[in-house]
C-alpha cells in the first residue's frame, strides 16, 4: 500500500478537518464560560507540544507507519497489544463523535428523524469514502475542506456584527477549572493527532511538513477562538451551561443566519473525523493480521462505530457531553495520547544515536 501517495497540501487538509471534527458542537473550552478563549490558548499551545513529539517520532522512524514503530520501540508481543489499545481506543473516538454529531442533529435539525437512521445515513457516507483509500479521502479533502474552512471563517467572523464587549469580564476568578478544561481539549483535539502517524509515511514528500502541520494548527485556533469569543460575546456567562452554545448564539445573532452554515461545517469536520478513525482501525488490524488490504474488515468496524454509538453510549445529550468534559474522557486518552508517544520518542532517539554510534564506529 505504500505506492499510494498523497500531497503535503491533502495531508494539512486532513489535519484541519480532522482537528474541527466535532468542535462546534462540543467545545471543552467552553465549560470555563467568559475564560473559555484563555482554555483555548492554553489548550492549543499544550497541543503545539503534542504536535512537535508527533512530528518528530514521524522524522526519526521516518517512512514507517504507527503499528511499525510500535513494534520497533516496544518488540513484536508489546507492541502489538499497544496497537489493539490504540484500535480499541480510535474506535471509541470514532463512535464518540458519531454520536455527538447524531445527537445535535436530532435535537437541532432532524427532530421528526429517527436517530438510528441519521446513524445509518452517516455511517453509509463514511464507509463509502473510507472504501475509496486513502488517494480518494485526499482528493475528497482538496473539495470539501476548503467549504469548511469558508463557512467556519463566516461563522466566526459574525462577532463582528456585536458592539457589546462587556462580556469578556471577570478574567479568571478560577484557575483550576480552566486548566481542567485546557487538559480536556488536549485530550479531545489535539491529543489523536498522533493517528496521523498511519498517513506520514504516505505523503509524498517529506519536507516541510512540519511547518505545514504548524500552519494548519495556527489557523484552525484562529477559527475557533473567533467562534469563542463570539459565543462569550453573545450568550455571556451562560456559556457552560448550555447544551449546544454554538447553535444557540447563532439564533441570537441579528441580521445574519449562520445555522445552515453550522450544519454544513459539523458534517464535514465530523465526518472526516470518522472516516479517518475507521481507516486508522482497520489500517492496524490489517497491520496486526498481516491483511493485504484494510478494505474488507472496514465495513466490520463501521457496523461496531454505530452500535457503540447507537447502543452503548449515553443517549441524553446532556449527561453524553458531562461524560466527555469528565476525568474518565481524559484518563482514557493518557497512555495513548501521552504516555506512549513520549515513550515512543525518547526510544526512537536512543535507537537512532545507537545507529549512529554504530555507523561512526
Amino acid at each position: 500500500m505504500k505506492e499510494v501517495k498523497i500531497s503535503k497540501l491533502q495531508y494539512g487538509l486532513l489535519v484541519f478537518t480532522f482537528f474541527f471534527g466535532s468542535t462546534l458542537i462540543y467545545n471543552p473550552a467552553e465549560s470555563t464560560k467568559t475564560d473559555a478563549w484563555i482554555t483555548m490558548l492554553l489548550g492549543t499551545i499544550g497541543g503545539l507540544v503534542l504536535i512537535t513529539v508527533f512530528l518528530y517520532i514521524a522524522k526519526l522512524n521516518n517512512g514507517k507507519t504507527l503499528t511499525e514503530i510500535l513494534d520497533n520501540c516496544f518488540g513484536k508481543v508489546f507492541g502489538k497489544v499497544i496497537s489493539i489499545y490504540y484500535i480499541i481506543f480510535y474506535l471509541y473516538k470514532s463512535s464518540l463523535n458519531t454520536r455527538l454529531f447524531v445527537g445535535f442533529m436530532n435535537s437541532v435539525s432532524f427532530t421528526e428523524t429517527p436517530v438510528i437512521v441519521i446513524f445509518i445515513v452517516l455511517s453509509i457516507g463514511t464507509l463509502y469514502s473510507a472504501r475509496g483509500g486513502l488517494t480518494v479521502i485526499g482528493k475528497t479533502s482538496e473539495i470539501l475542506a476548503p467549504i469548511l474552512l469558508l463557512s467556519s471563517l463566516i461563522v466566526s467572523t459574525s462577532i463582528f456584527t456585536i458592539k457589546d464587549f462587556t462580556s469578556f469580564t471577570p478574567i479568571l476568578l478560577e484557575i483550576a477549572p480552566v486548566i481542567k478544561s485546557a487538559v480536556n481539549l488536549l485530550s479531545t483535539v489535539f491529543g489523536d493527532i498522533f493517528i496521523f502517524l498511519l498517513i506520514i509515511p504516505y505523503t509524498n514528500s517529506k519536507k516541510g511538513l512540519f511547518k505545514t502541520t504548524y500552519w494548519v494548527t495556527f489557523i484552525f485556533f484562529l477559527i475557533v477562538e473567533s467562534s469563542i469569543l463570539r459565543n462569550i460575546i453573545v450568550v455571556g456567562p451562560l456559556m457552560g451551561t448550555l447544551t449546544y452554545t454554538s447553535h444557540v448564539s447563532a439564533q441570537l445573532i441579528p441580521t445574519i443566519n449562520i445555522e445552515p452554515i453550522i450544519d454544513i461545517s459539523l458534517l464535514i469536520g465530523v465526518g472526516f473525523k470518522i472516516v479517518i478513525c475507521l481507516y486508522a482501525v482497520s489500517k492496524i488490524t490489517a497491520d496486526i493480521f498481516k491483511l493485504e488490504e484494510y478494505k474488507p474488515i472496514l465495513t466490520a468496524f463501521a457496523v461496531l462505530n454505530i452500535a457503540l454509538g447507537y447502543i452503548i453510549l449515553p443517549k441524553n445529550a446532556d449527561v453524553f457531553i458531562d461524560w466527555t468534559k469528565s476525568y474518565g474522557q481524559d484518563f482514557i486518552a493518557f497512555l495513548p495520547d501521552l504516555f506512549f508517544p513520549l515513550l515512543m520518542l525518547v526510544i526512537s532517539i536512543f535507537k537512532n544515536r545507537k545507529k549512529t554510534q554504530d555507523v561512526c564506529a
